[in-house]
């Protein structure tokens, strides 16, 4: 009879042990991979985007073309300028590990003026934002990737 109760509780043990190993599987195999969308609010730091001092600037960088000027200054209307704050403003991002990308691999470097100055290094074609000054974003983490950027990099891309 004794061997019996051992063998039940065994089986017990055994399948316990097989749902918490399970469970631990899922946890671990689902929950890192989920990235959250952040939204411009939670990425940039102290953002007012209705402010009245608004202004954007900046460069187009081309180092693939050594017969061209590498650096090439956007020029941009009053209108498109707030097409461009209203772009980041709706943009969604996603936090992402520091990249490998010099900077010789951005295509942009850009200047928005809000509340304060925001100076960004931003990559079109994998659809990057970092942040060049560690106090212009709500954490220590300065890398992100746009996962809707509302037409940003079209209205750039018109602009120089």
């Amino acid at each position: 009879m004794n061997d019996k109760i051992k063998n039940k509780k065994t089986i017990v043990y055994s399948i316990g042990i097989l749902f918490i190993v399970a469970l631990f599987v899922i946890v671990v195999a689902v929950f890192p991979f989920k990235s959250k969308i952040l939204t411009s609010e939670e990425v940039f730091n102290d953002v007012d985007f209705s402010s009245k001092n608004a202004d954007v600037n900046g460069y187009y960088m081309n180092f693939k073309d050594a017969n061209k000027e590498y650096l090439k200054e956007l020029q941009l209307s009053d209108e498109e300028k707030l097409a461009v704050i209203k772009a980041i403003e709706n943009s969604s991002f996603e936090r992402i590990p520091r990249t490998d990308t010099s900077l010789k691999e951005y295509d942009y470097i850009v200047y928005i003026t809000l509340n304060k100055l925001y100076e960004l290094n931003l990559d079109s074609t994998q659809k990057i934002l970092v942040f060049t000054n560690e106090y212009d974003n709500d954490s220590d983490h300065l890398y992100y990737k746009i996962s809707n950027d509302s037409d940003l990099f079209e209205i750039l891309e018109d602009a120089f």
